[in-house]
């Protein structure tokens, strides 16, 4: 057998040769690669985003035993996902046609990566293999990050970094570069997946005579109502100051390295269109909640720490924030997108309810806490 054959399959699937990889790992200053200790993990990840294929950790150790590692990342055309067969046959067809799967590869174009502040970079990007079928290979630095929870001083600093990060991104050329109107994607999630997975059910007495519901409907009766708002509440997204965004700059991609605490590494880019400024504050403030990291009490907190600060951000570029709007933008991304499918319905039916009612529970009161910050504000 070559020292070829004795690479991990899924490492020649990602388009890499013996030598590939050697180059790789001469790229990122590492040393000679031992082929026998290679291996490939996957990486645990909620793969909601349709151009998401794979995440894998490759790594080893050199002929001196030192170890090293990479991360890949494959993505792919939206006709590839699993998950486009449980839409609807007229959002199937559009998803499949319009979703912008290589979006993500706008990390490294070179003006909108200049856009970002001095605490922010995106992980080294060492080669994209095309693998054909409308599939690449990213092959990254794999940023040794910590684990440590976040805090509202991290939270802090991450929002004040995003807030001068989207200032710096008004640029008209940028704007124009994404090839979408104002805030595309938010209409396209509102009118398709929301649609299936949060709004329709807020119509089914059947689901909300379940136990785990039944004592909420004044929730229902709010988001019905907000539900009736969401068309104009984006439409006047599309009045405020626009940037070209993140697109999901929750806390898990805002990667802290362990080496440089007050640097953030940005991975997963998303929504790339232009977008109200504040945005972004939304998923920063929902996001480690919506993973069930972080208790949905703390939503208050976290959504009046990130602000001021997002704000300063923006006042540090030189432009005076409008914090009302700024507000408004955050609630109203932070509602569209985790607001009404936040509720696991599939769960009420499931064989083994039991074993989510905790977890349910705490997404109904993630949805009152967005719920009533929404209506607060909106």
């Amino acid at each position: 057998m070559s020292t070829e054959d004795s690479l991990p399959v899924e490492v020649v699937a990602a388009g890499m040769s013996l030598g590939g990889l050697q180059q790789l790992i001469d790229d990122a200053g590492l040393g000679r690669i031992n082929p026998t200790t290679v291996s490939v993990n996957d990486v645990d990840y909620a793969f909601g985003s349709p151009a998401t294929a794979a995440l894998r950790r490759i790594s080893g150790r050199d002929v001196d035993g030192r170890p090293w590692s990479l991360f890949c990342k494959v993505i792919q055309h939206a006709r590839h996902w699993p998950g486009l067969a449980r839409l609807p046959s007229d959002s199937h067809d559009r998803l499949a046609s319009a979703y912008p799967w290589r979006q993500e590869l706008g990390l490294w174009d070179p003006e909108f990566r200049a856009t970002m502040p001095a605490t922010m970079r995106p992980p080294q990007l060492y080669q994209v293999v095309d693998l054909g079928d409308d599939r690449l290979a990213l092959w990254m630095e794999d940023v040794q990050h910590t684990m440590r929870p976040w805090d509202l001083t991290r939270y802090a600093a991450a929002a004040r970094a995003l807030g001068r990060w989207n200032q710096r991104a008004r640029n008209p050329q940028l704007l124009e570069a994404t090839g979408l109107p104002p805030h595309f994607p938010l209409r396209i999630f509102s009118q398709n997946a929301l649609r299936a997975r949060g709004l329709e059910p807020l119509a089914t007495d059947e689901l909300w005579a379940h136990e785990w519901l039944r004592p909420h409907t004044d929730l229902r009766q709010t988001l019905r109502s907000l539900a009736a708002r969401l068309t104009d509440l984006i439409a006047r997204l599309d009045t405020m100051p626009l940037c070209r965004p993140h697109g999901d700059a929750s806390p898990q991609n805002l990667l802290v390295p362990d080496q440089t605490p007050n640097e953030f590494v940005v991975i997963d880019l998303s929504q790339q269109a232009p977008t109200a400024l504040g945005c972004d504050l939304g998923q920063l403030a929902v996001g480690l909640i919506h993973a069930e990291l972080v208790s949905p009490d703390m939503l208050p907190t976290i959504a009046a720490t990130v602000l001021p600060a997002y704000c300063a951000g923006v006042r540090d570029e030189g432009y005076a924030a409008n914090e009302d709007l700024i507000e408004s933008a955050m609630w109203t991304s932070m509602l569209v997108r985790s607001g009404f499918d936040s509720l696991r319905y599939d769960w009420l039916a499931h064989d083994a309810a039991s074993d989510h009612e905790a977890t349910f529970a705490a997404r109904v009161e993630l949805t009152r806490r967005i719920a009533i910050g929404a209506s607060k504000i909106l």
